[in-house]
């Protein structure tokens, strides 16, 4: 994750190191110093970031935030199921519309079969199918796509 930081930090930061890098010179110089290596680790160098930052600048960015409120109103939100009634049973004579039928006219047919009974014929759009006998054969069809007569 990327962080955008002030001109006014960075100048700050650009100074320190200046300042370290001129420590570290006259480290060198002297030969009778011990052998330590001032260099700021990562963490100083956060440290340092946050102490810069204005209590004002400390907002999350409006991307973050939309995201946040999208991804807390989708737990939120529960989707209830989609269901619909059929108004066709088995033993109900239906009409197969030329899309749904193997032959290129409209045909007619007898349901022999649902799927989901329980439900009391209050099935999913998508998966409800019935079985239905028609002069082409006993075929399965979407009910969504049968009419009844």
């Amino acid at each position: 994750m990327s962080r955008r930081y002030k001109n006014e930090q960075l100048g700050k930061v650009k100074a320190a190191l200046r300042e370290q890098q001129i420590a570290a010179i006259d480290v060198n110089v002297e030969e009778n110093t011990e052998a330590q290596d001032p260099t700021l680790s990562k963490e100083d160098i956060k440290k340092m970031f946050k102490a810069t930052v204005e209590p004002g600048e400390q907002k999350p960015t409006t991307k973050k935030q939309l995201s946040k409120l999208k991804r807390n109103l989708r737990k939120q939100k529960v989707i209830p199921k989609k269901t619909v009634s059929w108004q066709h049973e088995v033993g109900d004579l239906v009409l197969i519309p030329k899309k749904a039928n193997r032959t290129s006219d409209d045909g007619f047919g007898i349901i022999v079969k649902m799927t989901d009974p329980q439900a009391s014929n209050e099935t999913k759009m998508h998966d409800s199918q019935s079985l239905v006998f028609s002069p082409v054969g006993r075929s399965w069809y979407y009910t969504k796509n049968l009419k009844r007569v």
